[in-house]
């Protein structure tokens, strides 16, 4: 986003140079129509240089804002897909998962980021946000799994020293 660093007098100046340099080649009835279209401008309130001068900073502003909010769009879609990608990892073991190739993963980011875009362009933000939830809850009842196999794997072994 560039902002002009030329103030409403230079501008000015520069279209009255152009003008008066130009004048040289018009007509007597160009210039008239000059000046008539010069007075209406002043009646009126046209402030042409002015409007010019606020409209480009305001564009200006606007261009930089939207900048700003892609950048920030880019950085949280990086930040989701890897979140996705490491929930389908625990989701599915580590095992499996690093027997799936590259191709095969990032399948499987597209179709989760295409359902939450078809749910949420539905407005149905809710179940996008439930198909993030099952996902983390699969993940807790796995870990509580692994936790209580390994429970039951200590027991057992304690059980044995004991019994022998």
């Amino acid at each position: 986003a560039v902002v002009s660093t030329q103030s409403t007098g230079e501008k000015q100046d520069d279209e009255e140079a152009m003008i008066l340099g130009n004048i040289k080649h018009k007509g007597i009835g160009e210039v008239q129509g000059m000046c008539e279209k010069h007075k209406r401008s002043l009646v009126e309130g046209w402030n042409d240089n002015v409007s010019a001068v606020l409209f480009a900073k305001q564009v200006a502003e606007t261009e930089a804002e939207d900048e700003v909010v892609k950048e920030l769009e880019k950085k949280y879609d990086a930040m989701k897909d890897r979140l996705i990608l490491q929930m389908l990892e625990k989701q599915m073991g580590e095992e499996e998962w690093l027997r799936l190739s590259e191709r095969e993963r990032q399948k499987k980011l597209m179709q989760m980021k295409i359902r939450d875009r078809q749910l949420r362009a539905a407005g149905r933000e809710d179940e996008a946000d439930e198909m993030y939830k099952a996902m983390v809850n699969v993940q807790k009842t796995q870990a509580e799994r692994a936790e209580e196999n390994k429970r039951k794997r200590r027991d057992s072994c304690l059980k044995k020293n004991r019994c022998s």
